[in-house]
Parts: structure tokens; C-alpha cells; sequence
């Protein structure tokens, strides 16, 4: 296959999820650049302080030795309770500024307070749609569509890894495969999927996967994090063929190596922006 009709041209539509109060930055149809602050999600968050445990006593009579009273707003730092002894005294002071929300029967002082949270693009572009609960942003890309994949929507730096058929060397991923998306010439092993995993690798982009039911692992991998219902992103892995990249094809992927790319494995595209 040709690189020019491998690499389709496409208008793409990126849709980003908001929640919580929403405080918005843009507005539709503006133009966007990479890494923008488009939005701040105002979030209530609450803070422990071990009353029981800092004075060595039982739960509610923890409530006698507030110097500030439940409901009151405190500054970080400030003196919320004490314990005074002929030996001394022992002081709390509040490690956030905030609100003394309650105070459990164990004695677990919760404080409340406002965590903003700063909502970024990962391409420049355009938005194309914002509402409380979402935001699309659109560009230009060229997608390429291998023949199978899995995982989620994620966008890493594009890192080539010079690796031929059948050579599965783990080694040739270095420490730097943090949040990127590697691309892989040949086939993949199960130990070059565990330590690019191990190594905090977005995804992978590859020719082809060894035998051994190496699929088949990967789908039960995936179906054991999804049934934890634990806020995990499964990292995405899309095959582009039935062997490996051709040569035309890998030489254009080789002038995109850095750039930063949208892998969707569920739908085995390979998104790139221009």
C-alpha cells in the first residue's frame, strides 16, 4: 500500500468531558492552540486532620479542644485545636485554608474547601461545541486505520522504535516511554507489551503481535480492569497489518516522530494533526 492512500485526510472532531461547575475560558468558534487552558472545573474537596490520634484520646471529646468552632472557615495554618497539659500543650494547625465541616466518632476532623481544576487542549483548533457537560474541539488531521485494536482514547508523543520482524527486544524501550505512544516497525511480544506498560507508555502502534494467544490475553486484561471499576485507562494498542509497516509507509511515519498524535484502539485509528 502507498503512503499517500495509507494516510487519509480527515476533519476530526475531539470531544472533551467536563463536570461540576464549569468556568469557562473560551467560547464557541474560537480558535485554540495547543496546551490552552480552555476551561477551570470548580470541585469541593475535603481534607482529614487525625484529631484522636494527635492527642491520644477517644473520638468526640476531640470536640472540646477546637479553638475554632464546626462550620467556621480557617486560614492554612492557622490554629484549629489544642490540648494543654502541666506538661506543655499540643497544638493543631489547619493544613489547608477552608471550612470545619464535622467531626467523626473516631475523631477524624474534616475539613472542606474549593479545588479548581484547569481543563487543557491537547491540539489546537477550533470549538466547534461547549455545553456544561462537554466540549468538541475540531482540526485537520490525517488518520491511519490499522486492522485491529484495543483500549481507550489517548494522545501521547509519537516515539519511534527501530525494531525488525521477529526481534522482540524489551530492551529497546528506554525510560523515556512515559506518556508516549510508541510505534513499532515488526511485531510485538507479551514482554515488550508488560514493560512498555511497566514504563507509563500511553499506547502502542505496531506491525503485527506474536503468536500465542497474545490477543486473547490482551482482551482479558482489559475485561479484568474494566470489571475493578477502578479509574483505570487501559493503555491502547492498535496492529496496522498482518506483518509489519511497510517501508513507504514506516519512512512517513519516521517524519512524525515527536509529534503528538490521538491513538483510538477500540477503533484501530491512529489520528494525526496538521
Amino acid at each position: 500500500m502507498a503512503a499517500q492512500t495509507f494516510f487519509k485526510k480527515t476533519s476530526y472532531e475531539l470531544p472533551v468531558a467536563l463536570w461540576g461547575k464549569v468556568n469557562w475560558r473560551v467560547k464557541k468558534d474560537q480558535s485554540v492552540s495547543e496546551d490552552e487552558i480552555i476551561a477551570k472545573i470548580d470541585e469541593v474537596a475535603k481534607e482529614k486532620v487525625d484529631l484522636a490520634r494527635v492527642f491520644g484520646i477517644k473520638g468526640k471529646k476531640c470536640l472540646n479542644l477546637l479553638v475554632k468552632k464546626l462550620g467556621e472557615d480557617v486560614n492554612k495554618g492557622e490554629l484549629i485545636a489544642q490540648k494543654k497539659s502541666i506538661f506543655g500543650s499540643k497544638k493543631v494547625y489547619s493544613p489547608i485554608k477552608g471550612k470545619l465541616e464535622s467531626l467523626s466518632e473516631d475523631g477524624q476532623l474534616q475539613i472542606v474547601f474549593s479545588s479548581g481544576k484547569e481543563i487543557t487542549t491537547d491540539f489546537a483548533g477550533k470549538i466547534n461545541k461547549s455545553t456544561d457537560k462537554e466540549i468538541i474541539i475540531s482540526f485537520e488531521a490525517l488518520e491511519a486505520i490499522g486492522i485491529w485494536g484495543i483500549g481507550n482514547r489517548i494522545s501521547g508523543q509519537l516515539k519511534l522504535i527501530e525494531a525488525d520482524l521477529g526481534k522482540e527486544d524489551v530492551f529497546s524501550i528506554k525510560t523515556d516511554a512515559l506518556e508516549r505512544i510508541l510505534l513499532i516497525k515488526g511485531k510485538i511480544s507479551r514482554a515488550f507489551w508488560f514493560k512498555a506498560l511497566s514504563l507509563g507508555a500511553s499506547g502502542v502502534v505496531c506491525g503485527n503481535l506474536s503468536k500465542g494467544g497474545f490477543r486473547k490475553l490482551l482482551l482479558q486484561q482489559q475485561s479484568i480492569i474494566e470489571k475493578s471499576r477502578k479509574p483505570t485507562v487501559f493503555p491502547s494498542l492498535i496492529v496496522m497489518s498482518n506483518q509489519e509497516i511497510e517501508d513507504a509507509i514506516w519512512q512517513e511515519f519516521k517524519k512524525l516522530a515527536g509529534k503528538k498524535v490521538l491513538v483510538e484502539g477500540e477503533k484501530s485509528r491512529l489520528v494525526i494533526p496538521i
